[in-house]
């Protein structure tokens, strides 16, 4: 059949019914942009809030890291040496990962400030180095812990927020 041979009434109704079905295709993909727009929003504010988060802790255990290796320096027994927490402690013929693993429990240790732990100091060097590495930790690294707070519960809001938007 020709487009001339259709009457015009049926040809119409024809042509008003597809243009209604492009209108809704096109209202279709509008709806599925705003969707995927809401999707990406959520999306990349929680990986930045996360991102933020992870780039502190980053930060905090590499303190911990400098603080274990400095603790562990402090301490190391010389010449056959007994004085220092890694001899009190018989670590010095223990394998490095298990001499890291108890400075690095010193320091993260120090940071809470309880102290504590079984590797306390001994020689004069150790004491002081317990004593700087508190503050040093209050200085900097409890106002980046309530950094992470802060974003963490900014993050929560955000989510309770859009949970309320939805409902």
């Amino acid at each position: 059949m020709t487009w001339a041979s259709y009457p015009s009434g049926q040809h119409l109704d024809q042509v008003w019914f597809s243009g209604f079905l492009i209108v809704l295709r096109l209202l279709r993909l509008v709806r599925m942009r705003y969707l995927s727009d809401l999707v990406q929003e959520r999306f990349w504010s929680s990986c930045a809030i996360m991102y933020q988060v992870a780039q502190m802790l980053l930060v905090v255990l590499v303190f911990a890291h400098f603080s274990a290796c400095g603790w562990y320096g402090v301490g190391r027994p010389v010449e056959n040496s007994t004085e220092g927490w890694v001899a009190r402690l018989n670590l010095q013929d223990k394998p490095l990962g298990d001499r890291y693993l108890a400075a690095l429990h010193w320091a993260v240790c120090q940071f809470t400030l309880a102290g504590g732990t079984e590797a306390s100091p001994v020689s004069g060097e150790e004491k002081l180095y317990a004593v700087i590495i508190p503050l040093i930790s209050v200085v900097v690294l409890y106002p980046l812990l309530g950094r992470i707070v802060i974003v963490m519960n900014q993050l929560w809001i955000s989510e309770a927020k859009r949970n309320v938007a939805e409902v």
